[in-house]
């Protein structure tokens, strides 16, 4: 059973990868249009527009990543879990508990703010097919030039400098844990990274650089490639480089489609696959 698994992960693995390489070769050869019925629909334009973010919720985020980010790369210790048993409920406040109580911060200062306007813009959704539809194909945008950049990042990366949570995966093979893991991963992350990220911090940057005289052309770009990058850099020095076609194929959709949602599911998606083969990779090993 656990080799059909790992084999039936395997081909899931190939098949989206192939399918990722496809679409970019199949937009690049009409010159990445941006023609509507030639653009991917994760990437197509949304002229509504939307009242600014106001600053209270922005600064707060921009607080929150600093930290994450100093840690990380302020960090020099590659030490995994000392105890054999997890600590459950660290474990819960750490992935699901802390990021569930800044998010609802971070929405109850914008919504309290003077020049909140509508909240709703920045979270309306078309439809739940059409959602899922975007995310999925956003996803499958940025899986293949992620999953190239994941496996030359193995030149440099060890199993010392793999992700405390990966650790305890591979350490432990309780389901108990697997499932705070995954919850957090697949569900909270997404939820609560792309309000930070791509909702809060990168459309306060655009507003900033709007003001600042920048084109609007010039302002997606640089919004995209600096909130992206620190986005990875969020992630930790070690895995920073191979998320940054993630990162950016998620700003980059934001900016264009305007849709939370789409971000959300994307990144869901991603975050799945990558427990997926982690868990079949660490299953090949046992065996």
């Amino acid at each position: 059973m656990q080799h059909f698994l790992q084999n039936l992960v395997s081909i899931f693995i190939y098949i989206v990868f192939f399918l990722s390489l496809y679409r970019w070769a199949k937009w690049a050869r009409i010159g990445f249009s941006s023609v509507e019925n030639s653009t991917p629909l994760c990437f197509q334009r949304n002229p509504e527009t939307r009242s600014p973010v106001p600053a209270a919720p922005i600064w707060l985020a921009i607080f929150w990543v600093a930290l994450q980010v100093s840690s990380n790369l302020l960090s020099t210790s590659t030490e995994g879990p000392q105890s054999s048993f997890p600590n459950y409920s660290g474990l819960f406040m750490l992935t699901t508990l802390l990021p569930a109580c800044i998010g609802s911060l971070l929405i109850f200062l914008w919504k309290v703010s003077p020049q909140a306007g509508k909240i709703t813009d920045y979270f309306r959704s078309e439809s739940i097919l059409l959602e899922l539809k975007s995310g999925f194909q956003l996803f499958v945008m940025a899986f293949a030039p992620t999953f190239l950049l994941l496996l030359l990042s193995l030149l440099w990366k060890t199993p010392e400098t793999q992700h405390v949570l990966l650790k305890m995966l591979h350490q432990q093979s309780d389901p108990l844990l697997l499932c705070l893991i995954g919850f957090g991963a697949v569900v909270v992350a997404p939820l609560f990274e792309e309000l930070l990220f791509r909702i809060l911090l990168l459309n306060g940057f655009l507003e900033k650089l709007r003001t600042l005289g920048y084109s609007e052309q010039n302002r997606k770009r640089v919004a995209v490639l600096v909130i992206s990058i620190i986005f990875c850099l969020g992630h930790g020095k070690y895995d920073a480089l191979q998320l940054m076609p993630l990162a950016l194929c998620l700003a980059w959709s934001q900016i264009q489609r305007k849709s939370y949602w789409s971000v959300v599911l994307a990144h869901a998606f991603f975050n799945a696959s990558m427990l997926m083969l982690m868990l079949a990779s660490s299953g090949a090993e046992v065996d």
